[in-house]
């Protein structure tokens, strides 16, 4: 080969590598602007674009500080407990009879009983209607004979009306708890 061969075979490797480099520069650029593209969008979050909170992706939940112990969950073996102390005055006392026994069914209802065991269940009460009626008396004077009426409470103004707990409940459902007018 001479050197006037080479030198062209050269030349064209050139030119092909110069093609190949600007083909490469090309694809760069492209891939450099898909880039670009996905680092915007993996940016977009519900915090700085409309997309909802459920489209929020690759966000990393935080972790708990806490070291993990050698302790089993729950309470430890030694330790006094606590649980809900008995009432010292119940308001009621239901007491629960035996009235056969449990083993040969012998009628037990003579037998004098003693209290094995005791349980107590704290609750609310169910809030029920309280009406209250109020009642005018009338009562005449032994001198003069006239009739004196007992007035009734400032407060008191129909004969039937509703009284100022039912008012105010009626105010806390339809401003706090939004329940229609129509409803309260």
């Amino acid at each position: 080969m001479t050197q006037e061969e080479e030198l062209i075979q050269l030349r064209e490797e050139n030119q092909v590598q110069r093609e190949q480099l600007a083909q490469r520069d090309e694809l760069i650029a492209q891939l450099l602007q898909r880039v670009q593209t996905l680092e915007e969008r993996l940016s977009k979050n519900s915090h700085n674009s409309h997309l909802p909170p459920s489209s929020d992706r690759f966000v990393c939940q935080p972790r708990s500080l806490r070291k993990k112990s050698s302790k089993k969950p729950g309470g430890q073996a030694g330790h006094p407990g606590q649980s809900l102390r008995f009432a010292p005055s119940p308001d009621e006392v239901m007491v629960q009879t035996v009235n056969e026994c449990q083993y040969c069914q012998a009628n037990l209802q003579q037998v004098s009983a003693r209290v094995g065991e005791r349980r107590q269940v704290v609750d609310i009460p169910a809030p029920r209607v309280v009406v209250r009626e109020y009642l005018s008396e009338q009562k005449q004077c032994p001198q003069c004979q006239h009739i004196s009426v007992a007035p009734f409470p400032a407060e008191v103004r129909a004969p039937a009306q509703y009284g100022p707990m039912i008012g105010a409940m009626a105010v806390y459902l339809a401003q706090q708890h939004l329940v229609p007018l129509a409803r309260v």
